[in-house]
């Protein structure tokens, strides 16, 4: 078997590894429709917070703003109103 036979296979291995699949998802990028999406709420929402909660983004340029879900989840976690204790 060739080196890279090996790699295709490792890279099979991994990639049906949940989680590796959990990882990427958390770090994977979201756009404002997704993470609207993923909130049950409005984009009109998302923006508002992100204006007046300090709602995690990362601003690539004005036009262009992505969000990262494990952010996301670690802001709501933040901002639940009964916080575990």
């Amino acid at each position: 078997m060739t080196k890279i036979s090996k790699d295709v296979k490792l890279k099979k291995v991994l990639s049906d590894c949940p989680l590796i699949k959990r990882r990427e998802m958390e770090n994977k990028l979201m756009v404002l429709k997704e993470v609207a999406e993923y909130l049950h709420c409005s984009s009109d929402t998302i923006r508002t917070w992100r204006k007046t909660k300090d709602f995690p983004c990362i601003n690539i340029s004005h036009r262009f703003v992505r969000y990262r879900k494990r952010e996301i989840d670690n802001w709501l976690r933040k901002h639940k109103l009964n916080p575990e204790k």
